[in-house]
């Protein structure tokens, strides 16, 4: 491995990291099931909501609450 000034890349951070990977449990396809069907619900959920607020006429929460989904989304995606 070559040598670097930069502290993120110090071995002691590598040690660290595989400890942290090693203490983790592997991933099922049950639990990737279970969690994309709590995901889908939950966009299920909001986007109808915020449809059911459209209908309505009530374009001042929908639109402002629209946008903030969008950032969060972006930003957490």
């Amino acid at each position: 491995m070559f040598r670097s000034s930069n502290p993120a890349l110090k071995e002691e951070i590598f040690k660290v990291e595989a400890r942290l990977v090693q203490d983790t449990q592997p991933m099922t396809i049950q639990g990737t099931i279970n969690k994309t069907f709590v995901l889908l619900v939950l966009v299920a959920i909001s986007s109808a909501w915020i449809w059911s607020l459209v209908s309505q006429g009530q374009l001042g929460i929908a639109y402002p609450m629209m946008i903030a989904g969008a950032v969060v989304g972006l930003i957490s995606g």
